[in-house]
C-alpha cells in the first residue's frame, strides 16, 4: 500500500489548520484595497491625469486644424495634376511624422511623471501600512481581487481617507 497519498492529505490538513490558526489569532490577515479607488484619491495622480487629458485635447485640436488646412488646400486645387497631388501627399506624410513625434514626446514626458507619482504613492501606502500594522496589503485591478475577501479585509476606505488627509 502506498503511503504517499495519506501523507499528502495529512500535510494538507496540517497546512489548513496552521492557516486557520493564524487567521483566527489575527496574526496575519490578508488585507486588500481597490487599486483604482486608491489611485484616484491620490492628489498627485489626479493632477497628472488632468494634465494628460489637457495635452490630449490640445493635440486633438492641432490635429484637427492641420487636417482642415490640408483638406482646404486639396479642395482649392480646381485642376488637379500629378505634381499638386504628390505635394499634398508629401505634406500629409510629413504631418503624420510630426504628429507621431509629438505623441512620442508627450508620452515620454507623461511616463516620467507617472513613474514618479507611482513611487510617491507607494511611499504613502508603505507609511499607511506601517502606521496600521498591516504586513501585507494586496491590490485589485478592475475589481478583480488579487487576494482578499469580506469587508474586514477591505482597507480601501481607510487608505482613501488617509491619502485625502495628507493633502489637507
Amino acid at each position: 500500500m502506498n503511503k504517499l497519498p495519506f501523507f499528502a492529505m495529512l500535510l494538507s490538513i496540517g497546512f489548513l489548520a496552521y492557516a486557520v490558526f493564524f487567521l483566527e489569532k489575527d496574526i496575519c490577515n490578508p488585507y486588500f484595497i481597490d487599486s483604482t479607488s486608491a489611485l484616484e484619491a491620490d492628489a498627485l495622480m489626479q493632477n497628472i491625469n488632468k494634465k494628460i487629458g489637457q495635452q490630449d485635447e490640445i493635440l486633438k485640436k492641432k490635429e484637427q486644424a492641420f487636417t482642415d488646412s490640408i483638406m482646404g488646400l486639396f479642395d482649392s486645387l480646381s485642376v488637379r495634376n500629378e505634381k499638386d497631388d504628390a505635394l499634398v501627399e508629401l505634406l500629409n506624410l510629413e504631418s503624420n511624422v510630426f504628429k507621431h513625434n509629438m505623441i512620442d514626446s508627450i508620452s515620454k514626458a507623461s511616463q516620467i511623471e507617472i513613474t514618479e507619482a507611482v513611487k510617491n504613492f507607494n511611499v504613502k501606502v508603505a507609511a499607511y501600512c506601517k502606521k496600521n500594522g498591516i504586513e501585507v496589503l494586496f491590490g485589485s485591478n478592475d475589481n478583480s481581487v488579487v487576494y482578499g475577501t469580506g469587508t474586514k479585509a477591505d482597507k480601501t476606505k481607510e487608505l482613501v481617507t488617509y491619502l485625502e488627509g495628507i493633502h489637507e
